[in-house]
């Protein structure tokens, strides 16, 4: 029976690092037993331990790690994998922390130490610079929503706009200092790490558009094109939409190209976002038969535009819906994959969670759905 499973062979990957930064142990520990005891010898003082480095076994692991204790690793971790963890579990202790705060009536606060962290990360002299943009991508609300159970929606909108500001004004002079540095190459991590920046940089100060706009003018790369419009992709602006459309023109052969088109409308960050997607259902670049298209466009503002698909007016979950359901005749396969961020209702606030069981059950009510969809939908109403 499952009581008494044998214990599994876990390869624990780890490394101990000292206060200096010296890396004191580095390797691979065998868990085979129930309960396993490991003495590392000459070690003089409390070290900070990076654990089940790079992904060394499929488990979870819980810890819980101080800002400065992440501070170390994002420094002196050897592990590229342990670093970016690092930042990650930063970013995030503080987004909750600034949730916290304002579920407590109190102001939001970003600790001085973690802007310190990601300006340490901007000027590393050893960090190479896919790792750096990694790095500088900050965790998006949808990869916060995963961390928790239970959501405040409102309150995360307001800490992650919050936190990310903060990073972005306390490393302004780094961030256009990499751009700068970074115009002229040409390896696709340099031309990544730049628009990572640049993105970074347009929610400091509106000048900044300046900047992406010229970058869109001159660049001869997709890369850099799309980077442009996705640091412009904040709000909508006379720019944003006359570079769209540019876009448009010039691509509109591509497939590729147009399924990032579509996408970077289906991100759009603003109140605007579902009455072009409304429009964009109509272009002759779009298709319900073309599972390409759906994804970029439908599934793709489902699944990471989340403070637009979960508008408190239901907007968001009503256009999903209607697709679903013409979906559901056309390309039910489809359907079933981009209907996920739909059942994932019990994470939300009850006035949500109403909202969209109410769409799922409009969803079972219509004749002849698929039974993917089905299965899907009676699950997650259960």
């Amino acid at each position: 029976g499952q009581s008494n499973k044998l214990p599994q062979h876990i390869p624990f990957d780890i490394e101990l690092i000292d206060a200096e930064g010296h890396s004191l142990v580095n390797q691979v520990l065998d868990f085979k037993e129930q309960s396993q005891q490991f003495v590392f010898e000459d070690v003089k003082a409390k070290p900070v331990a990076s654990l089940l480095q790079d992904f060394s076994a499929p488990v979870k692991l819980s810890v819980k790690y101080s800002i400065e204790q992440l501070l170390h690793l994002m420094r002196f971790a050897n592990s590229e994998v342990a670093k970016w963890e690092a930042s990650v579990a930063l970013f995030s202790q503080s987004i909750w922390q600034c949730v916290d705060n304002l579920q407590n009536g109190k102001a939001m606060h970003i600790d001085s130490r973690l802007v310190d962290g990601f300006k340490g990360v901007l000027l590393s002299e050893n960090l190479n610079e896919a790792l750096m943009a990694e790095i500088l991508t900050l965790t998006s609300a949808g990869s916060l929503i995963e961390q928790t159970d239970s959501i405040d929606l409102d309150n995360l909108a307001l800490a992650r706009q919050f936190a990310v500001l903060q990073i972005a004004q306390g490393c302004e002079e780094e961030l256009l200092a990499k751009v700068r540095q970074l115009q002229s190459l040409d390896s696709a991590d340099a031309r990544a790490l730049k628009n990572v920046c640049l993105s970074l940089l347009l929610n400091v100060d509106d000048s900044y558009r300046e900047l992406a706009k010229q970058q869109f003018e001159s660049s001869d790369n997709m890369t850099d094109t799309l980077g442009a419009l996705t640091a412009l992709n904040g709000e909508t602006s006379l720019d944003r939409n006359q570079l769209m459309n540019a876009f448009e023109t010039r691509w509109l052969e591509t497939p590729l190209a147009m399924d990032k088109w579509l996408s970077l409308h289906a991100t759009f960050a603003s109140k605007d976002c579902i009455g072009q997607l409304e429009q964009l259902l109509k272009h002759d670049a779009f298709s319900m038969s073309n599972p390409n298209r759906v994804r970029s466009l439908i599934g793709v503002f489902a699944a990471a535009n989340t403070f637009e698909f979960h508008r408190k007016d239901a907007k968001g979950y009503e256009f999903l819906t209607k697709a679903i359901i013409k979906l559901n005749k056309v390309n039910p396969q489809v359907a079933a994959r981009i209907i996920t961020p739909l059942i994932q209702f019990k994470k939300y606030d009850l006035a949500r969670q109403a909202l969209m069981r109410k769409s799922l059950q409009e969803i079972l009510a219509i004749n002849d759905l698929s039974k993917d969809l089905y299965e899907k939908v009676t699950k997650a109403l259960s």
